[in-house]
């Protein structure tokens, strides 16, 4: 049988050319080559064990492994291994031995050999894992290459102009290991949909003028996505369906002084805003005149990761885009740039490909900070990440339910360490 099925494999997918024979034993040796080399030793050995094989010739083109050392290479074997192999397969006696390879595939290929060959379920299994077994190992060993971190060091830019100038310098803006990719120009203002529009337009026609009117003094203005869409308690619909009320809650005990909070706060997040679309907010209405708090908490880019299938580099130049648009539209305002938080893609929380970029951008952001006014850093790592039994990092899912938004507990845990760092910053007016 397995003489059959090799032959029809052998006769499709070879050339017909230069042809050679060999036996049924020289196929398990050629199926095992690749995996483990058998020591060279004398003749004799083969001899006395391969007089009573039942040789079954095979027709195999001799393009892509040369036969000729076959024998010299395989046929031999140690007379203890022989013994037992021929114990339960004399077909294949001496062709399974120890050997120093431990990997997967070849322990799996030498177990069913030695088990299960005699079998037409063990031949079919055979042939399939050899056809398999290239693809098998790539799968079972894990790439870390298509992790990539930010190649150049933007630490230097002074303004939207130098950012322009510098994007040249970078040659793909999208992750090597994104399915899709949607990763525009990070420096170019987008705006996204009608949805986008509605609630931009509520924040500010609404949520800025009213800000302003109830508050005495402007302290902290957030800036960002659904993470920050959220601490307003709303996400669907701006005017219609307020679905993390608690969330608003725990905001209003830290950022309002009317509710017992000890700053006055303004959340101004639109849920899915990659960098560019934040800039196109803050371009058209976002940052009125009358805005002018003594510090902005920025959060952005974790959907240019996720959803635009962004580079690493291309995310940091769309978040210190944003920065620059900020530092010189409030020349007296300051800037907290807070570091990307976790995010997993697994059930368990555990951290991989996503948190290596993250990682790779948050110091490359904390190092743009400590070299310029007016701006500063903050890392959040600490409040919602832990460790697992195996020594693992990984996302409490405790107090991040989904892996990638804070729940009111983790808010609650954040704006207590968020009202800390403002009130370590020193503000000139």
């Amino acid at each position: 049988d397995l003489s059959g099925v090799l032959t029809n494999f052998c006769q499709k997918k070879q050339q017909k050319k230069d042809r050679t024979k060999i036996t049924t034993t020289e196929v398990g040796c050629l199926l095992k080559k690749g995996c483990s080399k058998k020591k060279k030793q004398q003749q004799q050995h083969s001899d006395a064990h391969r007089g009573g094989m039942n040789h079954l010739e095979i027709e195999v083109a001799d393009e892509t492994v040369s036969l000729k050392n076959v024998d010299e290479e395989f046929s031999t074997s140690s007379t203890a291994a022989a013994a037992q192999s021929s114990s339960k397969s004399p077909q294949f006696s001496g062709m399974l031995t120890n050997t120093s390879d431990d990997s997967f595939v070849c322990f799996v290929m030498e177990y069913v050999y030695e088990r299960y060959l005699q079998t037409t379920k063990g031949r079919c299994l055979l042939l399939l894992l050899f056809l398999l077994s290239g693809a098998m190992v790539v799968v079972l060993q894990p790439n870390k290459s298509n992790v990539e971190i930010p190649m150049h060091d933007f630490s230097d830019i002074e303004s939207p102009t130098d950012l322009e100038q510098a994007e040249v310098i970078f040659e793909n803006r999208c992750r090597k290991d994104a399915d899709i990719c949607r990763c525009g120009d990070p420096l170019k203002p987008v705006q996204r949909d009608e949805r986008h529009q509605e609630r931009h337009e509520y924040l500010t026609n609404i949520a800025i003028p009213n800000y302003v009117k109830s508050v005495d003094s402007q302290d902290l203005v957030f800036l960002g996505d659904s993470i920050t869409q959220n601490m307003l308690g709303y996400y669907i619909d701006v005017l219609k369906r307020f679905k993390y009320t608690e969330d608003a809650i725990i905001f209003n005990q830290y950022f309002s002084l009317k509710y017992g909070g000890k700053i006055n706060g303004l959340a101004l997040g639109i849920a899915g805003d990659q960098s560019p679309h934040l800039l196109w907010r803050i371009q058209n209405g976002e940052l009125p005149e009358t805005l002018n708090p003594k510090a902005f908490w920025l959060l952005i880019g974790i959907n240019d990761l996720g959803l635009g299938g962004c580079s690493a580099e291309t995310v940091l130049i769309g978040i210190l885009g944003v920065v620059e648009e900020i530092l010189a539209r409030k020349p007296s305002s300051k800037v907290v740039i807070n570091g990307l938080l976790p995010f997993s893609e697994k059930r368990n929380g555990r951290l991989g490909k996503q948190w290596e970029r993250i990682l790779a951008i948050n110091e490359q952001l904390q190092l743009f900070t400590e070299k310029h006014d007016r701006t500063e850093y903050f890392d959040a790592t600490n409040i919602f990440v832990e460790e697992d039994d195996g020594g693992n990092m990984k996302i409490n899912t405790d107090i991040m339910p989904d892996r990638l938004h804070p729940n009111h507990i983790g808010y609650s845990m954040w704006f207590e360490k968020i009202i800390e760092k403002y009130f370590a910053l020193s503000f000139d007016n």
